[in-house]
């Protein structure tokens, strides 16, 4: 092979090596949501509900995981379901002397501003319970 002919060899190996990181990045950052939802079947405007796990996380017991399951019963009801991961997105078990009411607060309130915006939402009729109920009320 001549000299010219490497040249042009490695500057299209470089090239589609490039093009392929930017489509893989791109997938992973076009696929990466800030939260995990369900969304009801049909169109239109639905309510929300923010599904806030207890201090265990959205972690299955016995091979039943009740978040899903109730998850799963809002969604067939008409609900957009936001899990709100407060646990989940600093890789804690639970929220043990880990994680302060404030966070969880912040993370509760992130999610709902988020859900708000989100096309599909009927802002006026969404709600959030379990540990949201806990903490809302206690924040500063």
């Amino acid at each position: 092979m001549a000299f010219d002919d490497l040249k042009v060899l490695r500057r299209f190996t470089a090239a589609y090596l490039s093009l392929l990181v930017l489509l893989l990045l791109g997938h992973a950052i076009a696929a990466a949501e800030p939260f995990r939802v369900l969304t009801p079947s049909g169109g239109g405007s639905h309510p929300a509900v923010l599904l806030v796990s207890g201090c265990s996380g959205f972690t299955a017991f016995d091979g039943v995981n009740l978040y899903d399951e109730r998850a799963a019963e809002l969604q067939a009801a008409g609900y957009v379901v936001v899990f709100v991961d407060y646990l989940g997105r600093r890789n804690l078990k639970n929220c043990r002397g880990a994680i302060s009411v404030a966070e969880v607060g912040k993370d509760i309130l992130e999610a709902a501003t988020w859900a708000r915006a989100q096309p599909g939402v009927d802002a006026s009729r969404s709600t959030g319970p379990c540990e949201g109920g806990n903490v809302l009320p206690r924040l500063p």
